[in-house]
């Protein structure tokens, strides 16, 4: 079972397989409105920033935000590299929003892309 399963219940439906996209880290937490997931970007949109994934619920009424289904915001790490502390701040900004699981397909699979091209650390 995943985090999210842990902390939102089994039946939350995120829409998409998460083991499709293997570089996104379960982060999610009960006192959050939705799950998250967080991944690292190295060039697409701001080198070096951390990205959260939110997904909220399919129902629109069963959500606790305006924000649509998929938002993708930068995030800051304001602990260090052995003990991260990811977080949203007035900085940080969305750089994705979507409704549809396709539109977030199509803005993950470069991320997937440049996961798959790093060399094997074995």
């Amino acid at each position: 079972m995943y985090q999210f399963q842990d902390e939102f219940g089994r039946g939350f439906d995120l829409g998409f397989e998460l083991s499709d996209f293997p570089f996104l880290h379960d982060k999610s937490w009960n006192v959050d409105d939705s799950p998250s997931f967080l991944f690292y970007c190295d060039s697409r949109i701001k080198s070096g920033e951390y990205l959260v994934l939110w997904v909220n619920p399919l129902e629109k009424e069963q959500r606790v935000n305006d924000f649509p289904r998929y938002v993708v915001r930068t995030a800051k790490n304001i602990g260090t590299d052995n003990l991260p502390e990811i977080v949203h701040d007035e900085t940080t900004e969305i750089v994705f929003e979507s409704e549809s699981v396709e539109g977030l397909y199509r803005f993950l699979v470069p991320f997937q892309v440049l996961e798959n091209m790093k060399p094997n650390s074995g």
